[in-house]
């Protein structure tokens, strides 16, 4: 428990680092708000699909990578579904009225919030934990394997997934750029699929003994 805090930790304070180096290098405070508002967009999505559903969800705190959220256990797959891919969905009809809008007012510039809501959405389709991909194939593979199974096979594929994130993002960082995100989204994304298999896991143990 202390070694997996200690990484997200360590993987969280290195990217709030790098955040605020590059505030004070390009003095993109206004950048930031966008980029901001946007992933506001995405998680708004989740609690109003959550709502449609009739499904709870709880705020459990706040990290660099976004608030974390948690549904309830709710055994229905397709509203779990929607809840999963609302913020995606959110996001790319954020981003096509921004470009609708701009189109018909050609004095506003919206290129950047747009851009900042298909990032956001594009980065949340990729299937690995803690991402809303990774939830929805979570969501997939527990309607045929069960949950045991789902979090272990979910978990594999994130993993793989990060791992190329990762190597492609330590390659980028040497010989095209200084930006280390890639490398440190890599990272995060092994942790959490990591933590993923530890807690379902522990709690097959838990069943075990109480049986």
């Amino acid at each position: 428990m202390f070694r997996a805090n200690s990484i997200r930790n360590c993987t969280e304070s290195l990217a709030a680092v790098i955040l605020i180096i590059k505030i004070i290098q390009t003095n993109s405070i206004y950048d930031i708000a966008v980029f901001a508002s946007a992933m506001i967009v995405h998680e708004l999505f989740h609690f109003i699909c959550a709502k449609c559903v009739g499904m709870k969800v709880v705020l459990r705190g706040m990290s660099l990578f976004g608030p974390d959220i948690r549904m309830e256990d709710e055994k229905n797959l397709y509203k779990r579904l929607i809840v999963c891919s609302g913020g995606v969905v959110g996001n790319l009809m954020c981003a096509a009225i921004s470009i609708l809008y701009s189109s018909v007012n050609r004095s506003v510039d919206t290129y950047y919030f747009t851009c900042c809501n298909l990032l956001i959405a594009a980065i949340n389709l990729i299937p690995s934990f803690p991402l809303d991909g990774g939830r929805i194939l979570y969501c997939v593979f527990e309607s045929i394997f069960g949950r045991t199974k789902a979090v272990r096979y979910t978990a594999t594929a994130g993993n793989l997934i990060a791992t190329v994130i990762f190597v492609f993002g330590i390659y980028v960082f040497l010989f095209y750029t200084d930006n280390v995100l890639l490398p440190v989204l890599g990272i995060f994304m092994i942790y959490k699929n990591e933590k993923e298999i530890n807690s379902v896991n522990t709690q097959y143990v838990k069943s075990l003994l109480s049986s």
